[in-house]
């Protein structure tokens, strides 16, 4: 199984508009008490845990220490099953990127910063993938816990 990674330096003038559904879900998914724990890998070191994209779910992840002082990054892989648009969400907000199996970088269709009808959402991208296997290179951050929603776009729904 290929990995993808995805790696992006988010700008601060960011759109703050989004899907009003998604962002819901997302900040249901945040906001509630029990998240999925997970430890996320350190660059270098498959294999990485895999997550599931699914409205209900949160992954509480805790990020290893980088080599920069002070600093946290991972990796996590991501299993993509059904075609199509998809949502990552992250609080609070980290810079990070998306590979493909290839390690192509996967663009981002919108990038934004925290959402307006929600102060739990930190940062949020969404992209199009194909069915397949997705790295995702969290950080730098100078915080060593993350909570991570990944959610299918509904068809028809703008982003």
């Amino acid at each position: 199984m290929g990995a993808v990674g995805l790696g992006l330096l988010l700008a601060c003038n960011e759109d703050t508009s989004s899907t009003p559904v998604t962002d819901a879900q997302a900040c249901t998914a945040l906001g509630s008490a029990v998240g999925v724990a997970g430890l996320a890998a350190p660059y270098g070191s498959p294999p990485a845990p895999v997550l599931v994209a699914s409205s209900a779910s949160r992954y509480d992840l805790t990020l290893p220490a980088s080599p920069a002082p002070g600093a946290y990054s991972g990796i996590v892989r991501w299993q993509v099953s059904q075609p199509g648009q998809y949502g990552i969400y992250a609080a609070p907000s980290i810079t990070f990127l998306v590979r493909d199996e290839s390690s192509a970088i996967m663009p981002f269709l919108k990038s934004l910063g925290s959402a307006l009808s929600c102060d739990s959402i930190g940062r949020h991208v969404f992209l199009e993938l194909p069915v397949g296997s997705y790295t995702v290179e969290l950080g730098p951050s100078t915080r060593s816990d993350l909570r991570l929603v990944l959610l299918p776009v509904a068809p028809g729904e703008e982003i």
